[in-house]
């Protein structure tokens, strides 16, 4: 079932971006172990621990030039070249 739910999201976002420019999808074989949203200027880092998730999950933002935004940026480096598209 989460396979197919999986599947039913991604054919979801393929389908509303494929009309942008500036959008992509990739799929990555990771546990889940945080989230990483990076922007040119900041990185929004949260880690989640076997307990929580999500919302009850403290986020830390750090602007570019930090360290923590250069090992972020470093890590989507690699996970993105470990990826595959859909």
């Amino acid at each position: 079932m989460i396979a197919e739910n999986i599947r039913n999201n991604v054919d979801y976002v393929k389908n509303r971006i494929s009309r942008l420019d500036r959008a992509e999808l990739a799929l990555y074989d990771l546990p889940v172990i945080g989230r990483l949203v990076i922007t040119e200027k900041i990185a929004f880092i949260t880690p989640y621990s076997n307990r929580r998730h999500g919302a009850d999950s403290p986020c830390v933002m750090v602007a570019s030039g930090h360290p923590l935004y250069e090992l972020a940026d470093r890590l989507f480096v690699k996970f993105q070249q470990a990826s595959r598209v859909p």
